[in-house]
């Protein structure tokens, strides 16, 4: 790992999802294996193939809790803790009208829209599982301590679409 902070703690994240998939893939048989493009990013990831990646939105100051923003008064030989916001993303090909062979919009079935909502509903619930499972293994980095936002539907042009965790990682 490099030396700084949240870079460690990005690649730490990144690496934790990877690394318990396979056993968040044991208790939800559903879960896909994960997209083989996977990368860290500050600000969005490009939203081109299916990927998973930790995308840096912003760090704040704290008291100690990653839920506890602060403004911080620096000085006095103190140290400043601090929380960086990442979005776990992972998105997936999803069924899409296509062109048919005589020009005519080929529709695709209701249940092959559904299947692939369920299986970006299952990656939301594999990446949270993945996640505490690091976290209680200790393996995302930082302090050792973690706060979940929220999940979001994401959606991108081209027959693209996933779901994205928010957490709030402790730095050192």
């Amino acid at each position: 790992m490099s030396s700084a902070p949240l870079v460690d703690v990005a690649e730490a994240t990144l690496a934790a999802v990877i690394d318990h998939w396979p056993v968040v893939s044991a208790t939800l048989p559903s879960v896909k294996p994960l997209p083989t493009r996977q990368y860290v990013v500050a600000g969005l990831p490009a939203r081109d193939c299916e990927q998973v990646t930790v995308s840096w939105s912003r760090t704040f100051p704290t008291a100690g809790s990653p839920t506890q923003e602060q403004t911080t008064l620096v000085g006095g030989g103190k140290a400043i803790l601090r929380v960086a916001v990442f979005e776990v993303e992972i998105l997936r090909c999803i069924p899409r009208v296509q062109d048919g062979p005589s020009g005519q919009p080929v529709i695709p079935s209701a249940t092959a829209i559904q299947d692939a909502s369920l299986a970006i509903l299952t990656d939301e619930s594999a990446i949270m599982t993945a996640l505490i499972a690091a976290l209680n293994a200790g393996d995302l980095g930082g302090c050792g301590s973690m706060a979940i936002e929220g999940t979001r539907a994401v959606s991108a042009d081209g027959g693209l679409s996933g779901g994205a965790t928010k957490v709030r990682l402790s730095l050192f």
